[in-house]
């Protein structure tokens, strides 16, 4: 799996966004595994920026990974967080 990761960011301008299911209520025993992982394997080059999308009352655990050198990175990001703030919102339009 780590090595999946390496070579899909030998480019920079690659982007990974993971969900954390929530359908059997461990969502949070995944997210705690994945922020494992990253700690443990990370060198780096890659920045992962958490997120909690809310919709009705329900969180969704989810993550961006990003090449540190990423030119776009402060815009992806910025674009991350705001679809997680904004997510109970794109679900029930008014």
């Amino acid at each position: 799996m780590v090595e999946i990761f390496k070579r899909f960011f030998e480019s920079n301008d690659n982007v990974v966004i993971y969900v954390c299911d929530s359908s059997d209520d461990r969502h949070f025993a995944r997210k705690r595994k994945f922020d494992w992982w990253f700690w443990k394997y990370n060198d780096g080059s890659i920045v992962k920026v958490d997120g909690v999308a809310v919709i009705a009352n329900f969180e969704i655990y989810n993550s961006l990974l990003i090449h540190r050198e990423n030119k776009l990175a402060d815009k992806k990001i910025n674009a991350f967080n705001t679809l997680n703030e904004r997510a109970d919102e794109r679900a029930d339009p008014k």
